[in-house]
């Protein structure tokens, strides 16, 4: 016993840096168990802040129905292939001996009968086109039980499919895509290559519209009563679960607890600690000394509250496929021009190489792995993209609005906030901008972009904010733009190389 009392053993401070990072992978541990029960109970395949995933794969099917209140279509021995337009699932070609069938209650079957000269329209076809976002191709794909197709023949064809749109992007022409829950703001349809009639292509909105194009071009338009519903909507009603929510709850908190550890040795300068007592906030002086001036409250709530609504201008101008980020770096430009003339100090905007190599670590990793937990699922590959496909996604999203973005919430909204409202309320009020700028964006497009409304909620109320939370909470530490603005950056970037 005496020799016992007498070995010396590592001492190791309870609230230590070493204690604090076994308990952080300990967290860390758990919350990963948990976060792969949740996957289990609920096995998703989501889409990460908003980007869709598209394969370039063939799927061959068995037999698939699907019904709308009017029109009812039956495929055996089928394939569906992705039509993609700009990296992105458009559509859905599907190939297959099929029939369509048009059931109208008797006042729409006399309109049809005079039209036709019969009150039933059912026609064989062999290819139809569907437009398709990400979560209703694999909805498609989910109801048809289809998998990948083995065959060459078919492989060939899924190609010459996919190097044909690529061609000519109008060759299958657009539709508006189906918004659940609400009247469509623009119709949604199916285009059906028929025997008799060659292509129909069935409108449902606020009218229901039959287009012929064989024996002759003719349109049929009957009242629809519902006002408006999406065609196929057994394709876009899968609701968001609770256990989804939860699965995104626990990997964010696998990501902040990550966030903590990678930055727990970093010495915060002085200025930023002074935020915990009377407030740190941006000088606008470039000595920091008794009486010097800051900057007021109007300052971050008019640069968020700018943001805000010319983020939401600009998706209302331009909509989905047009630069709505060239808002965020005139702004940036802007403020950065205010901040030199103003001559505040670049440290106090992130503008500095303290702490780069953490930054740097940091910004990649937690960058990528919100990318993973988003998608739920690591990628599978590289998409097809053009050499200057890949130069103009990574000038764009790592170059020009990953920083302008950072250095408008991070490096002024959040440094100016701290001085008011404590260190935490800067980390979250500019979250909850950029996921209310998100959302909002998705609202007002959101019967051209065909995106479901519970997705959408759950990325602009969860997903978005918790994104831009972590980049706040690493600016905190590293006091170094850098890790923000790969954070963002890679979020932005990683969906539209990566293929899931």
């Amino acid at each position: 016993m005496k020799r016992l009392r007498q070995l010396r053993l590592p001492v190791v401070r309870t609230h230590g840096p070493a204690v604090m990072i076994v308990y952080a992978m300990a967290i860390v541990f758990g919350l990963g168990v948990v976060s792969v029960l949740l996957a289990w109970l609920n096995p998703m395949r989501s889409n990460v802040l908003g980007q869709e995933y598209a394969g370039s794969e063939a799927l061959a099917f068995d037999r698939l129905h699907l019904d709308t209140e009017y029109l009812a279509l039956d495929i055996e021995a089928g394939m569906i292939v992705p039509a993609l337009v700009r990296g992105e699932v458009s559509g859905a070609v599907v190939f297959g001996l099929g029939w369509a069938k048009l059931d109208l209650p008797p006042d729409l079957a006399a309109e049809l009968s005079q039209a036709l000269g019969t009150a039933e329209f059912r026609e064989d076809f062999e290819v139809l086109y569907l437009p398709a976002t990400y979560q209703s191709l694999e909805r498609l794909k989910d109801l048809a039980k289809a998998r990948p197709a083995e065959d060459p023949e078919h492989i060939r064809l899924a190609q010459d499919v996919l190097d044909l749109q690529a061609q000519d992007p109008g060759l299958l022409s657009m539709f508006g895509r189906p918004s659940p829950g609400a009247p469509p703001s623009s119709p949604t349809s199916v285009r059906v290559y028929t025997v008799s009639f060659g292509r129909v292509d069935y409108v449902e909105g606020p009218r229901v519209v039959l287009e012929l194009e064989k024996p002759l071009l003719r349109t049929l338009s009957f009242p629809h009563p519902g006002r408006g519903a999406p065609a196929f909507p057994q394709l876009y009603t899968e609701p968001v679960l609770l256990v989804t929510i939860l699965l995104y709850v626990v990997l964010g908190a696998m990501l902040w607890v990550l966030c903590f550890a990678l930055t727990l040795h970093i010495k915060e300068p002085e200025w930023g600690l002074r935020a915990d007592a009377s407030g740190g906030g941006l000088p606008l002086r470039p000595v920091l000394m008794p009486g010097t001036a800051f900057a007021p409250p109007t300052l971050p709530l008019a640069v968020l509250g700018g943001y805000l609504i010319s983020y939401l201008l600009a998706a209302a101008l331009f909509g989905k496929s047009q630069p709505t980020y060239i808002v965020e770096i005139l702004l940036a430009v802007i403020l950065g021009a205010w901040a030199w003339r103003s001559r505040i100090p670049g440290a106090h905007l992130g503008l500095t190489g303290r702490a780069v190599k953490t930054s740097i670590l940091a910004g990649v990793l937690v960058g990528f792995y919100l990318v993973v937990a988003g998608s739920i699922g690591y990628p599978s590959g590289l998409r097809p993209l053009s050499p200057a496909s890949w130069i103009l996604n990574v000038f764009r999203a790592l170059l020009l609005v990953a920083p302008a973005r950072e250095l408008l919430l991070r490096g002024v909204a959040q440094t100016s906030l701290e001085r008011y409202v404590g260190r935490i309320g800067a980390i979250l009020v500019p979250a909850a901008i950029g996921g209310l700028a998100y959302l909002g964006a998705g609202l007002i497009g959101y019967g051209a972009a065909g995106r479901q409304l519970e997705p959408l909620l759950m990325e602009g109320l969860l997903v978005v904010p918790v994104s831009h939370a972590l980049a706040g909470y690493l600016f905190m530490r590293t006091r170094n733009i850098t890790a923000p603005w790969l954070v963002t950056g890679l979020v932005e970037l990683l969906p539209r190389v990566l293929a899931f």
